[in-house]
């Protein structure tokens, strides 16, 4: 900072001394050389050939300096007029490129070194720049520029200032995620001491000489402490970072932090928010408005100043380039036109109001007091590691990364009626009702809601579908609540709450070792699409790699975390964050447990949907081990959102004993280790049960004697950490010393005791309609049911299920056992897959299921004359040749055709391909209403553009006519070939044929089908991609990995009949495959091992399937059907095998 401030005053004394002393001196020591008043040519003439004394010349030096001085003096006026006039960049002039340079930087010296008075404390922990980071942290800066200069006195009154504390500004966000890929820029450089351009190109380069390619690619980049090289002449600063060319070197010395720096320019899109054009996406994207051309030529936008909300636009990395080209040439432009640069802790209107006497900022909340600080000791507690997979020579476990991810099996169709579901009240004002439910549901959804109740529900399905009986599909839900599930997930897709769990566990853990006062208080956290922000009580350094802003730790969205040593799964050190609300994109959660004691006052209906709002939150979040939540006095039905985390009392007096014992347990617990809850969680994981966390949620709205609970709450909120947080819901209720959140009838939400009194946000809601919706979602994840009639409506489908069975209804029900050697006229076999494979294994007998021959034939003789093209149509699927369109769904999403792939938004345009492959005939409306979120529906123009851009992708058939046809007021039509179309026609062909004995053949229609499978359904499509499945699944790609379940277990059963261990392993693995959280495959694979002999593989099997039940013995396994497999494997247990 003092050789900041030095500089400073150099700068000054130099800026003073060419603009003022310049002409002085010229004056008083060359008049003598100049004549008395304006000479003629003649004179002038006599003077060049006349014999020269030296006068002539010293005053044509006079001359040429007073040129000098008012060319610098012009430059200098000129920079100063820009920077007042809050332009990004510096009016340049042709041909004063040196003087504007000079002036430029001494200016900019002078403002970053006489005002900001904080300096830049680096090391070489400091987390890597690179190209997109200067980019997006050049536009944020310029940004905040620009909004400085604007704001009036009503506006800088009028902007909210975060904080974390009373009147404690936060840090300004300024960072987009860094990319993680190597730049072709090449590497990067961090200063160190005593460096120089000249020193590091002699370094890198190989030559001194070279210094100036340095210096042009890092004119106008910005640097971790605000300021930039304006020219070769600016002086480093520690700390900073440089680019440097392609052709450079790092010595071998060069710390590992250095050499890992560059970074690719890659290409990556952003979603249009509300309010935004497309110059200012650019603007915040590249740092440059006027970039708008070429963004909206490689998106394909016919008119640039149209754009909608939710459209997704690519940023090209040719563009990424050229403005990063442009960053090496511009002016200086992070001396902006305010007279204090804003420091990294305050926002725009803060400091605008610096320069106002008589404002004052309240207080920060003190930390709560801490006992001392415990003796360190090296963490020697970790929870089992996952164990190996089975030893075999065929079967092969996955790893647990690919077994996590999420299918689309778990997407439900919507269907007419819906299943039982509790509903529950709070005691106030109902929700106004809304008959559009389509318009309604899930609108206020919170993005880290959706995120933790979208997991929630995916893992609650795969627990409880572990029950699924054999030949059953999960139950369908009502219209509306498939369209909350759609919200949901659209809004999952937003945030990652899972990257933000990981970033949470490891800040903790990066901290453990630390003195208690210099652990990570967190107090809150705001989460957006570009990074995250951990406010603290008190500064703390931050580990790399978090960035340390003021009394913030900030890490950019998506960074890659470190491996840890020694931590295989830190305990989540904040437990009872909660989300309460958003501004501008973020999302701000709140420590509960640190609060102690919160009340919720205001508007008896916001507050009513914020309780329920927190109540689903902590049911499912991802950022606690251990949680409790008690619902005392409301919420009896929403325990069936997670009955392992969530109970309900039904009066306030059931719980005060009990807050009272837990607050001394927790005193006495951190006296006798000497520590703090916080220190333990982080430091020292060997007793976390004793630190699990507990959270009420009260609604003590109704009234009633709550002298007894006032209390408690005084006790809690003066107890700081202690395990617990209550949150009340009353009128007049307060704790002395708790915190008091008040939401007005608009929903702004305060909480002074964190934001402050300025800062308000729009508070958290969810409503009776959709906590319904969400119940009814939960409850259905227990209902199983045979699956219903295919929805397709072509000849194929007649007799079809939605999974591809057989179904005839004339056909006999009753089931026998019989050898397949035993089949004749009289006793066919059909539909292997519906009936209990859990008999008579070991002696190779197939349960079936016996109807008449003529009813089989006929059965046989319909399903052939229904679909005469199955075997045309599946050679022209494997066929190098494109006749049609081939759109796949049995993988990642697959588009072949004979057109022009698009080079930009290409998972987008597959997305738009298969939904109308999926949908043979859709209106304009639905398919808008589908595909864009309701809330940023395009235009018709919009809208065109897009079918057009698949139309031209699609192509034409031979004789010259598009595949997607020209809508012209019609339904789209889209002529195709569907992968999941085939197999399904596949499996009933095969079923047919069982029916009358043809069992060669039914294998050889159930192989060619699973040869369709490449992988699970929809891989590596976006967590917000293919939404409207929930909803609008008219060929039922929701239950196809049910369909391939059933067809590779089918097939398993058949081979297995016919001694073939090869090829009924290979139905298996299709089958796990797609499923590899289900037990249908793995007992298969158990089986066959154990048929094989391999009881090595067959155990290990078994020991999957338990651990993927999270159970330790057979017995308690939830599937009868898998305990008998288990049981058959194994009749005297693991441990006699």
């Amino acid at each position: 900072m003092i050789g900041r401030i030095l500089r400073s005053l150099t700068a000054l004394v130099v800026l003073v001394a060419a603009v003022v002393g310049a002409p002085i001196a010229l004056w008083i020591l060359g008049r003598q050389f100049l004549p008395d008043g304006v000479p003629n040519g003649a004179a002038i003439w006599a003077a060049l050939w006349d014999k020269d004394t030296g006068s002539t010349f010293l005053g044509l030096l006079v001359i040429v300096g007073a040129v000098a001085w008012l060319v610098f003096t012009f430059c200098v006026i000129v920079e100063i007029l820009a920077r007042l006039s809050g332009r990004r960049r510096t009016w340049r002039i042709p041909g004063l490129e040196v003087p504007q340079s000079a002036a430029s930087a001494l200016i900019g010296t002078l403002l970053a070194g006489t005002i900001m008075m904080g300096g830049s404390m680096a090391s070489a922990a400091t987390p890597p720049v690179d190209l997109h980071q200067a980019l997006a942290q050049k536009a944020a800066v310029t940004r905040v520029m620009d909004q400085a200069t604007r704001l009036s006195p009503a506006a800088a009154k009028a902007t909210t200032v975060r904080t974390s504390g009373a009147g404690h500004a936060a840090p300004q966000h300024h960072s987009r995620p860094a990319a993680t890929t190597p730049s072709k820029t090449g590497p990067v450089w961090m200063v160190s001491r005593y460096d120089t351009l000249w020193s590091i190109a002699e370094k890198t380069l190989g030559s001194g000489d070279r210094f100036q390619e340095i210096a042009d690619l890092n004119v106008g980049a910005p640097q971790p402490d605000g300021k930039a090289l304006h020219s070769a002449s600016t002086p480093l600063e520690i700390g900073w970072k440089l680019m440097l060319p392609s052709t450079a070197k790092l010595p071998a010395t060069t710390s590992t932090a250095s050499t890992t720096t560059s970074a690719t320019v890659a290409a990556h899109s952003v979603k249009v928010k509300p309010g935004e054009t497309l110059s200012s996406i650019t603007e915040r994207e590249l740092g440059d408005a006027d970039a708008y051309p070429a963004v909206a030529t490689a998106n394909h936008l016919a008119n640039p100043d149209q754009i909608d909300v939710g459209q997704t636009i690519e940023i090209p990395a040719h563009v990424i380039q050229k403005a990063a080209a442009a960053v090496a040439h511009t002016a200086p432009y992070l001396a902006a036109p305010i007279t204090t640069p804003i420091p990294v802790h305050q926002s725009v209107a803060s400091h605008t109001a610096l320069a106002t006497p008589g404002k004052h900022a309240s207080p920060k909340p003190a930390a709560h007091p801490s006992s001392p600080v415990p003796t360190q000791a090296t963490p020697t507690h970790q929870r089992p590691a996952t164990a190996p997979a089975p030893h075999t020579s065929t079967p092969t476990v996955p790893s647990t990364a690919a077994a996590e991810t999420p299918t689309p099996a778990a997407i439900v169709a919507a269907p007419t009626t819906a299943p039982a579901t509790p509903t529950m009240q709070h005691a106030s004002p109902a929700t106004g009702g809304n008959s559009d439910l389509s318009t309604t549901i899930g609108i206020g959804m919170g993005a880290v809601l959706a995120g933790a109740v979208w997991a929630g529900l995916l893992a609650t399905r795969r627990r409880r579908g572990l029950r699924r009986p054999l030949g059953e599909i999960p139950a369908a839900v009502s219209l509306p609540a498939a369209r909350m599930e759609r919200r949901m997930r659209e809004r999952a897709g937003t945030v990652d709450v899972i990257w933000m769990d990981r970033a949470l566990r490891s800040a903790a853990a990066l901290s453990a070792g630390r003195p208690t006062d210099a652990l990570p208080d967190v107090t809150c956290v705001w989460l957006s699409t570009d990074e995250l922000q951990l406010q603290l009580a008190t500064p703390v350094p931050a580990p790399h790699p978090f960035l340390a802003e003021g009394d913030s730790w900030i890490i950019p969205t998506g960074t890659e975390l470190p491996d840890i040593p020694g931590w295989t799964d830190p305990a989540a050190p904040f437990p009872t964050l909660a989300s309460l609300g958003d501004q501008d994109g973020e999302t701000l959660l709140v420590d509960l447990e640190r609060l102690g004691a919160v009340t919720i006052a205001g508007d008896p209906q916001r507050t009513s949907e914020l309780l329920n709002h927190l109540a689903v939150e902590f049911a499912h979040n991802l950022w606690s081990d251990h949680l409790e939540v008690t619902l005392v006095g409301w919420g009896e039905p929403l325990v069936v959102l997670n009955p392992d985390r969530v109970r309900y009392v039904p009066t306030v007096a059931g719980v005060t004993a009990a807050l009272k014992g837990r607050i001394s347990e927790a005193a006495e617990s951190q006296q006798e280790l000497n520590t703090t809850v916080l220190a333990s969680r982080i430091s020292d994981q060997t007793d976390d049960d004793i630190w699990a966390p507990q959270v009420l949620l009260v609604d003590a709205s109704t009234g009633g004697d709550l002298t007894e609970l006032q209390s408690v709450l005084q006790l809690i909120a003066g107890a700081g950490r202690a395990t617990l947080a209550v949150v009340v819901r009353a009128g007049d209720l307060s704790a002395a010393g708790g915190a008091t959140i008040i939401i007005d009838s608009d929903g702004m939400l305060s909480l002074p005791a964190v934001l402050g009194d300025n800062l308000q946000v729009q508070a958290a809601s969810t409503s009776q309609a959709d906590l319904d919706r969400l119940l009814e979602l939960f409850v259905s994840t227990e209902k199983f049911e045979r699956p219903g009639p295919a929805k397709e409506i072509e000849p194929w489908a007649e007799h079809m299920d939605v999974v591809g069975d057989l179904v005839v209804d004339d056909l006999p029900t009753a089931v026998a056992s019989v050898e397949p050697g035993d089949l004749d006229d009289e006793d066919l076999v059909d539909e292997i897959t519906d009936t209990d494979v859990g008999q008579n294994r070991d002696a190779q007998v197939l349960p079936i299921r016996s109807p008449k021959a003529e009813a089989a034939r006929a059965a046989l003789a319909a399903a052939l004359a229904a679909d005469p093209d199955l075997d045309a149509d599946l050679a022209e699927w494997h066929s190098d040749v494109i006749l049609r369109p081939k759109i796949g769904v049995l993988g990642a999403p697959l588009v072949i055709s004979n057109g022009v792939a698009p080079s930009a938004r290409r998972s987008r345009f597959t997305e738009i391909v298969i939904y109308l492959a999926l949908h043979r005939e859709v209106s304009a409306d639905k398919f808008a209403t589908d595909l864009w979120d309701e809330k940023s529906q395009p235009s018709p123009q919009t809208r065109r553009s897009d079918v057009s851009r698949c139309r031209t992708w699609l192509g034409v058939d031979e004789e010259g006519r598009h595949y997607l046809p020209e809508a012209r007021n019609k339904p789209y039509r889209l002529t195709r070939l569907l992968d999941l179309e085939l197999f399904k026609r596949l499996r009933k062909r095969a079923a047919a044929k069982l029916g009358v004995g043809d069992t060669a053949s039914a294998i050889a229609d159930l192989t060619a089908a699973l040869r369709l499978v490449r992988g699970p359904i929809l891989a590596e499509a976006s967590k917000d991609a293919y939404a409207w499945l929930t909803e609008s699944d008219p060929a039922s790609v929701g239950q196809a990995a049910f369909t391939v379940l059933g067809a590779a277990h089918q097939l398993v059963e058949l081979a297995m009949a016919a001694g073939d261990l090869d090829l009924a392993h290979t139905a298996a693995d299709a089958g796990y495959e797609v499923g590899p959280k289900e037990d249908l495959p793995m007992r298969d694979k158990a089986r066959i091992a154990h048929r094989a002999g391999d009881e090595a593989a067959a155990r290990g099997w078994v020991l999957e399937i338990l651990r993927n039940n999270a159970v330790e013995l057979p017995e308690d396994l939830v599937n009868h059907e898998t305990f008998v497999v288990v049981n058959e494997i194994f009749p005297q247990g693991l441990r006699g095998a």
